[in-house]
Parts: structure tokens; C-alpha cells; sequence
């Protein structure tokens, strides 16, 4: 059902216009294509009474009066003397009668009824006929005409054929009427149709109309609604931009229109409080500038006070300058004093430098003659550890010799008297087996003794490797260190050359510091004249600042007004 109102909602109202306006031109067209079918069915049916029943209707009227003509003419001719006039009128009329008989005839083909009646009235009529030549010819001859032919029966034939023709007629007329009837269930039903259309019509472009006329009045009042909210303050209301009629597209751009002043204001925001900021700041920096300016009008006031006593100052640096003359004189005999000692010093340097340079070379001949005898002990203790290795080889092989003599003894023992000198052989080899075991275990014990002390031998020139290490390092430290006092001492002795330069150039600039001192002196005067056009100028300057204060009051009850309407608005 919510998706059903939201389908409608989206209703597009132009669209349901067009739709209102094709309904109604469906139903003008429905409405005159019925009337226009009614209209032909209706001209069909009265031009099928025009055209045909009519002249029918007409034709048999002729037929009846020409008929009753007939008979009247034949009752003269029979009561009165023989007239030609009115026998020719007779046989004029009933020729007039065969034609239109022959005529239904030939119309009546299709319908089976009528063809029964016409042929009746045929019939009737040659019936009737039939007596008219005799009765002619009797009559023209002067011959009486029986009553019972004359009056009875010609009068019954002439009954016979009028009761057909009026059955004819009547059946004419029947037709015409159901034609009648016809025409007006056509009349009615064009009638009751274009009614049902009508009122069919008018129920579909009134449920369109109210279905459109109540989107359109919901739409505005949500509209209304929102424009309400947003009216009140409220930037922040969306409009269903979700609809896809023409209240969509409004929408759309009622959204990009908020979007847009929204984004205006947070600007404004944005620039109101960093215009209050500024304003604060710059009502700070104000306050800091007028409590500057009272300060500078004061330093100014002792500037001038200053100015006054610099000019007393000036003559007692005079005064100083003078003794510091005589100072800087004794300062250069020192200066030439230690300039010697320091040359001494140098030399004394220079020799204990070659001196040590001596040591640091005999300390590393040592240090690498250690070297290599420690190297020497470690590839004999390597040496050691293979000839113990192949010691225990020899054992290992004794001890296999050993068992394989054995087994040998055991077999020339099997073999008997055959097997004794083997077994003498297999004894001797025992017996060296033996003694190669015990000398090896003998050269593996020597060899142990020999690597132990090896071993102490390696750990002694090793602790003694290292203090020789630590020799050369302290001999290279002692060698750097007179190094840089070499090179100390040779940037002391520049540097004692620039002071006794300095110090004499400080003597000449003494003269011109005298001379400075004095122009300072008349400088110092002026000054005290500037510092009192400075402090006047500053009694401006403080005006000046108490109307950019005002500004800046004013500047900031300004911003403040404009946050305050801004915050009328409710932003993200």
C-alpha cells in the first residue's frame, strides 16, 4: 500500500493531462463512432422503408384503387349499354395491375412470404380477370349478363383478390412498422450507449482527476509544509527529490537552492566568527599597542633624561680611555713574554715527538715478533694434536693385530700339527702388537704432558700479547696526545702573534674612540631634542588609537548581529 501511495505520488501531472485528454477524445470518438454506426444502421433502415416497403405500400394502393376502378368500370359496362371507352379503360387498368403484380414479383423473390402473398394476389387477380373477356364480349354483342356471373361470382372473386391485397398491404405494413421498431432500438441503443460511454468516461477522468488533483494538493501541502520549516529557519530540510513528476523536479531545485544558501551561510558563519576573532585580536593587540605607547612615551622621557647625563658619561669614558692606554702597553710586554715560553715549548715538544715515535716503532717490532711466535706455538700445538691422533691410530691398529692374532692362534690350534708354525708366526705378531700398544699409549701420554704445557704456554703469550697491545695502544694514545699539543702550541703561537697585532691595532683605534666619544657627546644633545618631537608625536598616536578602538568595537557588534541571524538558520 506505501509503495501504491508513493506510485502515485510520482504521478506526473502533465502526463495525467494528456492521459485526461486522450481518455476524453477515446470517448468523443467511442461516443460518434456509436452515433455514427446508429446513424448508418438508422439511414439503412428508413432508406429500406423509403426505397422499398414504401413504394411497395404505394404500388399495392395502386393495384387496390386501380382494382376497385376495375370492378366499378365492369358493374357499368354490365348495367349499361356497351361503352369501348370504358373497356379500354378496363383492360388499361388491369395491364397497369399485371405490371406491378409482376413487379413484386420479381422483388419478392428473396423473401418467401411475400413471394406467397404476391402469388396469391396473382392468383386472385387472373381469377378475377378470367371473367372479363366473356362478360366484354357478351356485352358487346348486347347479350344480358347472368346475375349469378355478373354480381355473385365476379363479386367473389373481386372479394378474393381485395382480401389478398389488403394481406399484402398489411404485411407491408408490418414490415414497415418492425422497421419502425427497429429503427427506434437502434435510436435507443445509440442513446443508452453513448450514455454508458459518457458516464464510463466521465467515472475514469474523474478518478484521474481526483487521483491527480489529490497528488497535486498533497504534494503542495508537503511542500507548503517544508517551505514552513524552512521558512522558521530550518536550511537543513529535504524535499523528496525522489518523485519523478514535475514536484521532482521542483524539488530538485528547491534542494540545490538550500544546498547553495547553506552553504552561504556556514560561510558567512565561518567568516563572522573569524571576523569577531579578529576584532578581539585586534581590540587585544590594540590595548597592547596603547599600553606600548604609554610605555615608549615613558622610555622616551628617559631617553631625553638619558641624553642629559650620557654627555657626563661620555667625559668620564675619556678619562678611562686614557688609562686603558697605559694598561694595554703592559698587556703587549706580556703578550712578548709568553710568546718566548711558548717557542720553547715547541721545540721541547718537537724532540719528545721524534723521541716517541722511536718507541711506538720498537713497540710494534715487539708486538709483531709476538705475533708470529704466538702463531708458531699455535701451529705446533696443531701438530701435536695430529701426532696424538695418529698415536691412537697406531693403538687402534695394535689392538686389531692383537685380535687378529688371536683368532690366527685360535685356527693353527684347530688345524693341529699343520697349523703350529702358524701359530708360532701368530704369537710373534701378538707379542709386536703388544708392544706397539704400549708404546703408542706411551706417545699419546708424552704428547698429553707436552700439549698441556703447550697450552700454558699459549695462555702466558697470549696475557702477554695483550699487555703488549695495551703498551702500544697508551705509546700511540701519548704519541696523538703530544701530537695535538704540537699542534696546539702552533696555533697558540699565531694566536699570540694576532693578539700583540691586535693590541697594537687596539692602541691606534684608542685615539678614534676618543674622537667618537666627543661626536657621541653632541649626538646625545641632539637626541634629547628628538625625544621630545617623539614624545609629542606619541600623544597623537594615542588619539589616533582611541578611534581604531571604537571601530574595532563597533566592527565586532557588527559580526556579533550577523552570527546572531545566522543562528537563526539551523546548519549541519
Amino acid at each position: 500500500m506505501k509503495a501504491f501511495m508513493m506510485r502515485l505520488r510520482g504521478i506526473k501531472i502533465i502526463q495525467s493531462i494528456i492521459i485526461v485528454w486522450i481518455v476524453a477524445l477515446i470517448s468523443v470518438f467511442l461516443v460518434a463512432n456509436k452515433g455514427s454506426l446508429n446513424t448508418v444502421s438508422l439511414y439503412e433502415t428508413i432508406n429500406e422503408i423509403n426505397t422499398t416497403i414504401i413504394p411497395k405500400l404505394k404500388s399495392w394502393g395502386d393495384v387496390n384503387s386501380d382494382v376497385g376502378l376495375v370492378r366499378n368500370n365492369v358493374t357499368k359496362i354490365i348495367d349499361r349499354d356497351y361503352d369501348q371507352g370504358l373497356v379500354d379503360e378496363v383492360y388499361e387498368r388491369s395491364k397497369k395491375i399485371e405490371n406491378i403484380i409482376a413487379h413484386n414479383l420479381e422483388l419478392a423473390q428473396n423473401n418467401p412470404e411475400e413471394l406467397k402473398l404476391v402469388q396469391n394476389v396473382e392468383s386472385s387477380y387472373q381469377n378475377f380477370y378470367s371473367y372479363l373477356p366473356g362478360l366484354i364480349e357478351a356485352r358487346k354483342s348486347g347479350q344480358m349478363i347472368e346475375k349469378q356471373l355478373g354480381y355473385v361470382e365476379m363479386g367473389k372473386a373481386g372479394t378474393e383478390l381485395s382480401q389478398t391485397i389488403s394481406a399484402i398491404v398489411d404485411y407491408q405494413e408490418r414490415i414497415a412498422n418492425e422497421k419502425g421498431q427497429q429503427s427506434e432500438i437502434i435510436y435507443n441503443d445509440g442513446i443508452t450507449a453513448a450514455a454508458v460511454i459518457f458516464v464510463i468516461c466521465l467515472i475514469i477522468l474523474s478518478v484521474i482527476s481526483i487521483v491527480v488533483i489529490s497528488v497535486i494538493r498533497r504534494s503542495i501541502r508537503n511542500l507548503t509544509s517544508k517551505l514552513k520549516a524552512v521558512e522558521e529557519g530550518n536550511i537543513n530540510e529535504r524535499f523528496d527529490d525522489t518523485l519523478k513528476n514535475e514536484f521532482g523536479t521542483i524539488h530538485q531545485s528547491l534542494n540545490k537552492t538550500l544546498d547553495g544558501i547553506a552553504n552561504v551561510l556556514k560561510m558567512i558563519e565561518r567568516d563572522s566568527v573569524r571576523l569577531t576573532t579578529q576584532a578581539q585580536s585586534l581590540s587585544s593587540s590594540s590595548g597592547i599597542m596603547n599600553t606600548t605607547v604609554g610605555e615608549v612615551s615613558i622610555a622616551i622621557q628617559g631617553v631625553s633624561q638619558g641624553s642629559t647625563n650620557q654627555a657626563e658619561e661620555l667625559m668620564y669614558m675619556n678619562e678611562s680611555f686614557h688609562a686603558l692606554s697605559h694598561r694595554l702597553e703592559d698587556i703587549t710586554e706580556s703578550v712578548q713574554t709568553v710568546d718566548q715560553a711558548t717557542q720553547k715549548i715547541g721545540d721541547k715538544a718537537e724532540s719528545s715527538s721524534t723521541e716517541l715515535n722511536g718507541l711506538v716503532m720498537s713497540v710494534l717490532g715487539i708486538e709483531n715478533s709476538f705475533s708470529d711466535t704466538r702463531s708458531k706455538i699455535d701451529s705446533l700445538i696443531s701438530s701435536i694434536g695430529r701426532v696424538a691422533e695418529s698415536a691412537r691410530f697406531i693403538s687402534d691398529i695394535s689392538k686389531q693385530t692383537n685380535l687378529l692374532s688371536l683368532n690366527a692362534s685360535i685356527e693353527a690350534s684347530r688345524a693341529g700339527e699343520a697349523g703350529r708354525g702358524f701359530a708360532v708366526v701368530a704369537s710373534e705378531i701378538r707379542n709386536l702388537a703388544d708392544q706397539s700398544r704400549s708404546s703408542s699409549q706411551g706417545i699419546d701420554e708424552l704428547l698429553q704432558e707436552i700439549n698441556q704445557e703447550m697450552e700454558l704456554v699459549s695462555e702466558t703469550a697470549e696475557s702477554t700479547g695483550k699487555i703488549l697491545a695495551e703498551q702500544s695502544a697508551v705509546v700511540m694514545t701519548t704519541m696523538e696526545s703530544m701530537s695535538d699539543i704540537i699542534q696546539s702550541i702552533q696555533l697558540i703561537l699565531p694566536q699570540i702573534d694576532g693578539i700583540s697585532t691586535s693590541i697594537s691595532a687596539l692602541n691606534e683605534h684608542k685615539n678614534k674612540i676618543l674622537l667618537t666619544v666627543e661626536s657621541t657627546s653632541a649626538v646625545s644633545e641632539e637626541n634629547s631634542a628628538s625625544a621630545e618631537e617623539i614624545s609629542a608625536s606619541t600623544i597623537e598616536l594615542v588619539s589616533s588609537y582611541n578611534e581604531i578602538t571604537k571601530s574595532i568595537h563597533e566592527l565586532d557588534q557588527v559580526s556579533k548581529e550577523m552570527i546572531q541571524a545566522v543562528k537563526r538558520f539551523k546548519l549541519e
